[in-house]
């Protein structure tokens, strides 16, 4: 088992993963608001599942370029020690602990980075939908 709660396939774990609040934010804009949206009780027990399958990563640099930046997820749980963000861009996940601890996966394809976008298709307009598909490029 790992730190960071993710790759624990409890029961128990499912519970913490159903009482958190997951909110998903394209990082997209300067000087306007970004879309965002909240992960489903399902689509939050999808997401810590697809985290806890990913392979370990060497330490990536943060991404400050102009235009769609990736996905950030800010997690509001109770537990001391858990995940507090996770920022998606590229084919890399960084995960950030309350605690303060970093961790880097591997989103082999951009496959969870699809993932989340397809989840918040709803909460931005075509336009701003379709760009950042067309910036992630197909599915390979």
């Amino acid at each position: 088992m790992q730190q960071h709660g993710l790759r624990s396939g409890s029961a128990n774990k499912d519970r913490k993963v159903v009482q958190m609040i997951v909110r998903c934010e394209i990082n997209l804009y300067s000087g306007r608001a970004n879309p965002s949206w909240e992960l489903t009780e399902k689509q939050r027990i999808d997401l810590f599942a697809r985290l806890a399958t990913l392979p370990e990563a060497s330490p990536g640099k943060r991404n400050e370029q102009l235009g769609y930046r990736g996905i950030h997820l800010a997690v509001n749980g109770d537990e001391a020690n858990a995940v507090q963000s996770i920022d998606v861009h590229d084919g890399a996940v960084r995960t950030l602990t309350r605690g303060g601890k970093e961790r880097w996966y591997l989103d082999q394809d951009r496959a969870l980075e699809r993932t989340l976008l397809q989840s918040g298709k709803g909460s931005m307009d075509s336009a701003t939908y379709s760009y950042i598909a067309d910036e992630l490029g197909p599915a390979r």
